[in-house]
């Protein structure tokens, strides 16, 4: 008999929403993997073991948790202003715990890449455009964008999620860390927890993952909301496995705070369950009371409801479905724009992670995701309270 969440996912695959996908739960007594489709048009099957583009999931389970541990050793205040690590004037009323709760009044998104694509040294790592192909200079630049980007309104005025947010605070832990935050996380994460599926994968130094593609141009085409803030030239498409979607996190080479993780579904599940055990004092990432800060409410008064770095059921429609995290404790978790999900029940001892493909072939396919992640964590529930 196929598994209630087989059917699920299968039904969603057979309907559009993904042409492939990934998912695992891992609770008290039970642990549960599946994985359908193809990576990509005559491209291999999914298997447990292939790793899909994780992104916005970064925030979260990478920059966060490197910032975590970095916080737990004592290398830097919550409440230090940002202009502190970054020298810039326009930072210093932004203090780094607003940026992790998505209140530090920076905009929710730019092009920065723009900046790459049109300079002489490295638009040529774009299709169709001439010129040198310095991915060096192509991040350096990148991240230039993203610091010259003053805040549009007072930190702690109201939450606005926020791409930059990340990129800076992947910049700062990086420098704090005293490696790339692709390293750091490594050894301050993916080490000590045992994830060796999970990571970054810079572009041209690492071999790419036989990765689901997410997209076939490049830069991508604007997503909801950003129309008419670039153009995508006219280009043959391609399919490039293994690169990350985000178009600034590939501008960085791979390696960025908002964008660039890659990884299994099972994994990541697993990586909740770590969370619930560093809550428990397990001290492998940093103490339970450092952990247990971490994953709080951030400023309770502001909505939506945020913890640090992590997202929070939001009610009524929340992705994590009518039932995961809304216990005393709730849940934390986050959303991956290309279609992945991840929510932990902090009260279950819970951990659910949904991957997929959705934004191939193109980022208009909206609909079926949305519906399926409330039905897929809500379906998580069913499984951990049938046994």
């Amino acid at each position: 008999m196929l598994h209630p969440l087989n059917s699920l996912l299968q039904s969603a695959q057979a309907e559009g929403v993904a042409s492939a996908w990934q998912a695992a739960v891992v609770g008290p007594g039970v642990q549960w993997a599946g994985q359908g489709g193809v990576a990509w048009p005559g491209g291999p099957e999914v298997r447990e073991d292939t790793r899909f583009d994780l992104a916005s999931v970064t925030k979260a389970a990478a920059t966060t948790l490197v910032g975590l541990v970095l916080a737990g050793r004592g290398v830097f205040r919550l409440d230090a202003p940002l202009a502190r690590f970054t020298g810039r004037a326009h930072h210093e009323a932004v203090p780094l715990r607003a940026m992790l709760g998505h209140r530090s009044g920076l905009r929710a998104w730019s092009p920065l890449f723009a900046a790459a694509r049109e300079h002489p040294g490295c638009r040529g790592l774009y299709p169709g455009q001439s010129g040198g192909v310095d991915r060096a200079l192509a991040r350096a630049l990148t991240v230039e964008a993203a610091l010259a980007v003053p805040p549009e309104a007072p930190a702690n005025d109201a939450r606005v999620y926020s791409d930059l947010n990340f990129i800076l605070l992947g910049e700062v832990f990086a420098t704090l860390a005293g490696q790339r935050l692709d390293r750091a996380f490594q050894a301050l994460v993916a080490e000590p927890l045992g994830l060796p599926q999970t990571g970054f994968c810079p572009i041209g130094e690492v071999p790419p993952p036989e990765a689901p593609v997410t997209g076939v141009w490049r830069p991508r085409e604007p997503a909801p909301g950003q129309e008419g803030l670039y153009a995508v030239p006219p280009q043959a498409p391609t399919f490039r496995p293994g690169e990350v979607d985000d178009d600034n996190a590939w501008a960085m080479g791979g390696v960025a705070g908002h964008a660039g993780l890659f990884g299994t579904a099972l994994e990541l599940a697993r990586l909740g369950q770590a969370l619930l055990e560093e809550l428990d004092g397990a001290g492998r990432l940093a103490s339970a009371e450092v952990v247990a800060e971490w994953l709080a409410i951030d400023a309770p008064d502001l909505l939506p409801r945020r913890s640090l770095g992590f997202d929070r059921p939001s009610g009524p429609g929340s992705t994590a479905g009518p039932r995961l995290g809304v216990g005393p404790r709730g849940g934390v978790g986050h959303l991956g724009f290309v279609g992945a999900g991840w929510w932990i029940d902090l009260d279950r001892r819970l951990s659910c992670a949904l991957l997929t493909n959705r934004t191939f072939p193109t980022r208009a396919n909206t609909l079926g995701i949305r519906a399926l992640r409330p039905a897929f964590f809500d379906a998580c529930v069913d499984l951990v309270e049938s046994r």
